[in-house]
């Protein structure tokens, strides 16, 4: 699932600058967003018959573990512990909320639609940066954003008729998502991003166990292993991620993120016959071609390091 998978890559940048280590990056981080619509499309198979809680429990529950198990292999028992307590409740309401608003979409939407509209994502990251990080957005970037949004109605309709409803729960996760990196940016100054990562899915977990009692539903066989393998690949991608973000700067990796979208194209198609129409292909294009700009302006600036005035 996009970053809650937000898509947008917002954790600290590796300060390597090594050839090989770019391309694992790049290796890495495309293995990870590919793997990403492979737990949406389990999800939005097992939403049907299951509740979305108990779903993200067993979710949370091999992140939890996952992210655990590689800090103890790295023998850096500090990476369990934070200061900032409260400002992690605030990222894991929002990641809780992206994930919730992701599943009941999937529910109603086919799979592509719903990873297109999520890839606004990253452009709402830009438009929240400037009030909530103090960050200059010049009109170039603005203008990215503007034309992202557009991309996102194109996708919609509103009010032809087309579109389900729930697409606007995918709206809502895509901007919870945005939130979610606002706040990992705010965290990134002071917590590792392993730290991070441990202290949502604790919580999560902490808080989908007092709730998951009342909403669990009668699990099959085939359910269960079904529910296991969405955990297991959404745990290897955030933490697929992680590595690549070790690997290489984001700004070099953001691009190839929208890998995403061709393999939910593809399983969309496999898995529930679902094809894009020609305006969703539009909109998607809108909103890849606005984001890469904005990867392309932050990089640039970046590598300049001058104010952005643009």
């Amino acid at each position: 699932m996009p970053a809650a998978t937000s898509p947008a890559l917002s954790t600290s940048s590796a300060t390597s600058s090594q050839p090989s280590d770019t391309l694992r990056g790049i290796i890495l981080i495309i293995a990870a967003t590919c793997l990403f619509p492979v737990s949406d499309a389990l999800a939005k198979y097992l939403i049907r018959d299951h509740s979305a809680v108990q779903i993200l429990w067993i979710r949370h529950a091999m992140l939890f573990v996952g992210v655990a198990s590689v800090i103890f292999a790295r023998r850096k028992p500090a990476l369990f512990a934070t200061r900032r307590l409260g400002r992690h409740a605030l990222r894991t309401l929002a990641t809780g909320a992206a994930a919730l608003f992701m599943m009941f979409a999937l529910r109603f939407i086919p799979l592509v639609d719903c990873t297109a509209i999520i890839f606004v994502g990253p452009l709402m990251v830009v438009a929240l940066s400037a009030p909530m990080l103090g960050e200059r957005v010049g009109p170039y970037r603005w203008s990215a954003v503007i034309v992202g949004f557009v991309g996102m109605l194109v996708i919609m309709r509103p009010g032809l008729g087309v579109m389900h409803w729930a697409a606007f729960l995918a709206v809502l996760s895509a901007l919870s998502g945005a939130l979610q990196v606002v706040l990992t940016r705010q965290l990134s100054t002071t917590e590792h991003v392993l730290t991070t990562m441990f202290v949502m899915s604790g919580l999560s977990l902490t808080v989908l166990t007092l709730i998951v009692p009342f909403l669990w539903t009668q699990l099959t066989l085939a359910s269960a292993g079904l529910m296991a393998l969405a955990a297991v690949v959404s745990t290897i991608g955030q933490i697929g991620m992680i590595k690549a973000i070790e690997y290489a700067p984001t700004s070099t990796l953001a691009p190839f993120s929208y890998f995403q979208i061709t393999s939910a194209t593809l399983i969309g198609y496999t898995v529930f016959g679902d094809l894009p129409d020609l305006a969703t292909v539009a909109g998607v294009v809108i909103i890849v071609a606005s984001g890469l700009f904005v990867a392309y302006r932050e990089r640039k600036l970046a590598r300049h390091r001058v104010p952005d005035a643009t």
